[in-house]
């Protein structure tokens, strides 16, 4: 127990100098400068981290991450510069398959250049790859950046298209820039079991309303939302109308906490 607690203080040691070596770098440790070897896994809930892109000896440094996204489900991957790290350019920031040999996506520069996005709505469980890299030169112990992970797929628990009751959706794109983004409503009878999807395009601070009554006739149940808009970029409802009596009852759909 004495020698963990004396390795964990050399390792805290580590991270309080600003010119010490990233402690993600030390093969001791979770060496993140391979594809296959790095051990260091985000996940939605996890606070950001924070490394450096050192260029050691005259060769950009390469920080390597895991991920597991879900079939269904969207995620955003934000990069943020709080040095003088160079991984604003073009491969600085990318997806890649589970082994590190094919590009998935390139990043989006979001309007500053201290901050990258990857944003995608996944069509299969897997295991993927973050890769962030630096250059070989202008990088120094001063170049750090924090990365997080986030899934910003909407859930809805209730949708009724039985009985009299018909049901709409209604989503709202919350984002300001000039961008437009994606979207898939994917709807689940109560056993879970996937009935329909419908997919379109938001426009900045746009909104949609999607009739249910025929996409979903005689059905109740739930529903998500994977999009491209970021983590919060869309607002949504499903409105469950009695026309009868002229009652509604509204679902406000929600994003996992962090």
């Amino acid at each position: 127990m004495k020698y963990f607690l004396i390795t964990i203080g050399f390792l805290l040691a580590l991270l309080g100098n600003g010119r010490a070596t990233d402690l993600w770098d030390l093969t001791f440790f979770f060496d993140d400068d391979t594809a296959v070897g790095t051990g260091n896994t985000l996940w939605h809930t996890a606070p950001p981290q924070i490394h450096d892109v050192e260029a050691v000896g005259g060769v950009a440094d390469q920080d390597w991450y895991v991920i597991r996204p879900r079939a269904g489900r969207s995620y955003e991957v934000q990069v943020l510069n709080i040095g003088d790290a160079l991984v604003y350019s073009v491969g600085g920031v990318r997806r890649y398959n589970n082994n590190g040999t094919t590009v998935l996506q390139e990043s989006a520069d979001l309007g500053p250049t201290w901050l990258r996005t990857l944003r995608w709505m996944s069509g299969t469980d897997s295991e993927e790859r973050i890769r962030v890299m630096g250059t070989d030169y202008l990088n120094t112990p001063y170049s750090q950046y924090t990365i997080q992970f986030f899934e910003t797929t909407l859930f809805c628990p209730r949708f009724n298209n039985s009985g009299t009751q018909v049901s709409v959706l209604i989503i709202q794109q919350t984002n300001s820039l000039p961008l437009d983004c994606n979207y898939t409503a994917n709807f689940f009878d109560e056993n879970g079991l996937f009935i329909a999807n419908a997919q379109s395009i938001l426009s900045p601070n746009g909104m949609t309303v999607l009739p249910l009554s025929s996409l979903l006739q005689g059905y109740k149940g739930s529903a998500n939302i994977a999009h491209t808009c970021g983590y919060g970029g869309i607002a949504a409802k499903l409105v469950a109308l009695e026309p009868s009596t002229g009652f509604s009852f509204d679902t406000l759909c929600s994003y996992l906490p962090r």
